[in-house]
């Protein structure tokens, strides 16, 4: 009797050690999905309507990439992106209220742009603005419209 219960025991601890050596096995040794990183995504945070017909060309040019849109109020938009920035890895573009732009270079938040390709084709009144807010003859930022735009982007995107 003792031994049908021992030999019981032994089959029961054997097939829980098996089922912990299956799930211990597909845990480590299966494929895991995708990081944010691995998706190839891009995040941008606004406090703008930015219409979606606006990235169409994107998509078309860059169709691995996903835009994730994160939009907050303009009333506490500041304080959003600051949580964010703190944030590593959580944000890859931001707008910037021109507002904000001359606080944020002080506070060195904003490094210079070092690509001037960009601006052959920006308006020299929005591009002089830029300089004489920042108090230097570096850009911080890419006008937009009719408002500036500061630009953070995560370096890691064009590596």
């Amino acid at each position: 009797m003792y031994k049908k219960l021992f030999l019981k025991i032994i089959l029961v601890m054997i097939g829980a050690g098996a089922a912990i050596l299956l799930a211990v096995c597909y845990t480590t040794f299966l494929p895991q999905p995708a990081t944010a990183k691995d998706a190839r995504s891009i995040t941008i945070l606004t406090y703008k309507n930015i219409p979606l017909s606006t990235l169409d060309g994107f998509h078309t040019r860059f169709p691995d990439y996903k835009v994730n849109i994160e939009r907050y109020s303009r009333l506490n938009y500041l304080s959003f992106l600051d949580t964010k920035l703190s944030q590593e890895n959580s944000i890859d573009i931001i707008e910037l209220p021109s507002s904000a732009y001359p606080d944020y270079i002080r506070q060195d938040k904003l490094l210079p742009v070092s690509s001037l390709g960009l601006f052959a084709r920006i308006n020299s009144s929005a591009l002089q603005y830029l300089r004489d807010t920042s108090g230097s003859s570096y850009y911080y930022g890419v006008p937009y419209q009719s408002n500036y735009l500061g630009i953070w982007y995560n370096v890691s995107l064009f590596n």
